[in-house]
């Protein structure tokens, strides 16, 4: 997993140790290609239903504490993941959407390409668990 802000492209990684099944109240790492890393996103519910014009899916929900976003609008496809002392991280699941409240402009603080991309500090992501059953893939750990 990608770990840092956005505008520093070399970054550094963390290689992801196996999946990890969060709960309410689990507090979990964001990193999106448009804004970077977000922690202190805590889950607020396990199983909210999402439109993602192809049909509802179930999603997981996480809600930054403090200031700052969860994710920007070009975070899609990004992971969400518990951080180890060793280093590494625990796979939970993959960025689909913002929710409720949006916000835009400087509100949505440093991005890549900020514009009119909404963001908020409301995240909604699938369960890796989930998303490796779907393709029947393994998770690639290291």
């Amino acid at each position: 997993m990608f770990d840092g802000a956005w505008s520093n492209s070399p970054g550094y990684n963390k290689p992801v140790a196996g999946y990890y099944d969060v709960s309410l109240n689990d507090n979990v790492c964001t990193s999106g290609a448009n804004s970077g890393v977000h922690c202190s996103v805590k889950i607020t519910d396990m199983s909210r239903m999402w439109d993602d014009k192809r049909g509802a899916v179930s999603t997981i929900v996480g809600v930054r504490q403090g200031a700052g976003i969860a994710a920007i609008q070009g975070d899609s496809g990004g992971p969400v993941a518990v951080p180890y002392s060793s280093g590494k991280v625990g796979a939970v699941g993959m960025i689909q959407a913002v929710s409720s409240p949006m916000m835009t402009g400087t509100s949505c603080g440093s991005a890549r390409v900020r514009g009119t991309n909404k963001c908020s500090k409301t995240v909604l992501f699938t369960s890796m668990r989930t998303i490796a059953r779907s393709f029947n893939a393994p998770l690639v750990t290291g």
